[in-house]
């Protein structure tokens, strides 16, 4: 009888402090992204769909923190394809002279080359704040999707006595 007591009165005490949360796997993966790199930079997806920016965005304002980390992301990369383009036609420009004319413009196309390669590292940063923001995302679909779901392991009087309730 002595263990009977002992074991029920544990169980009540814990019960009154055990408040375990569920993972929906299936609603996590259905709202949660991915990120992949393609091409050197990265690639959102979202269920096995390609998001593009404006999606990205609509999407990343759950989080505001996410959301402003994307958007710094989306800054670099639009900084860094466009210095990588004015090298480009730079760089070809030079080339071109080189080629068509004769002239001596290797200055202008090594010139070229050196601002397109100065883009590089604006894409890398887009990489990695792209990767953040999606991350921080998905922490952010992980709560909302598990915030609502609750189990609760009661000792309760029933019409047959005590039994151990279980609510979800």
């Amino acid at each position: 009888m002595y263990r009977i007591l002992l074991i029920s009165f544990v169980l009540l005490f814990y019960s009154q402090t055990l408040d375990a949360q569920i993972l929906p796997r299936d609603a996590f993966d259905r709202h949660s992204v991915t990120v992949t790199r393609s091409g050197g930079e990265n690639k959102i997806y979202q269920a096995g769909y390609k998001l593009d920016r404006r999606q990205v965005k609509e999407l990343f304002e759950l989080d505001h923190e996410a959301y402003r980390t994307i958007r710094r992301a989306y800054t670099y990369r639009a900084f860094g394809r466009t210095v990588m383009g004015i090298g480009g036609v730079i760089m070809s420009v030079g080339l071109a002279a080189e080629i068509d004319d004769g002239n001596n413009m290797w200055a202008l196309a090594i010139v070229g080359a050196g601002i397109a390669a100065s883009g590089i590292p604006l894409i890398k940063a887009y990489n990695k704040r792209s990767a953040a923001a999606a991350e921080l995302y998905n922490r952010a679909v992980f709560r909302s999707t598990c915030s609502h779901i609750r189990l609760q392991l009661n000792i309760e009087p029933t019409a047959n006595g005590i039994g151990l309730i279980l609510r979800f």
